[in-house]
């Protein structure tokens, strides 16, 4: 059973805006048809979902774009960590191989310890995921610094190629 109280309180936060002709009640109906879904789903909203930024889709999501037309717009949904193989293994095998290479691979720029197990060359580029001749201990800004230039993204990677 839905609580008044938080429906109002969604009701009140949502960002979308509708039109005159759907009025209150048409915004009422689509947020209470969300909640209802998402506790049958057993999850419990984040926040008001709004609506996508396609122009005319009338779906409701909590992206900027419905998965319909997340494509469209360049918006690949990226697979969760998890799916992407960083699982409760991974972590394990990131604190053992931290514990034994205890500071950044690049000792002649940094001094910092390492936090991260970086991929020499990234298992979506070809390179083994779980070979640890592919693996090399790295601190967050260095880490950083290679995925930007490796990525292409940013006008920081380009300052730094």
């Amino acid at each position: 059973m839905i609580d008044k109280s938080s429906f109002l309180f969604a009701l009140s936060e949502c960002p979308i805006e509708y039109t005159p002709a759907e009025g209150k009640r048409l915004r009422e109906a689509r947020i209470l048809r969300e909640v209802r879904r998402s506790e049958r789903n057993g999850k419990i909203p984040r926040r008001a979902p709004k609506l996508c930024g396609h122009p005319g889709c009338p779906a409701l999501t909590y992206c900027a774009y419905c998965e319909k037309h997340a494509r469209e717009h360049g918006k690949e949904l990226r697979p969760s960590s998890t799916r992407r193989g960083y699982d409760r293994k991974w972590h394990k095998y990131t604190k053992l191989y931290l514990a034994e290479y205890t500071t950044c691979v690049n000792f002649e720029d940094c001094r910092n310890p390492s936090a991260l197990v970086d991929h020499i060359l990234a298992a979506s580029k070809g390179g083994s995921f779980w070979d640890p001749e592919n693996h090399q201990a790295m601190c967050k800004p260095c880490h950083d610094r290679k995925t930007a230039k490796e990525s292409g993204f940013g006008k920081r990677a380009k300052a730094l190629a």
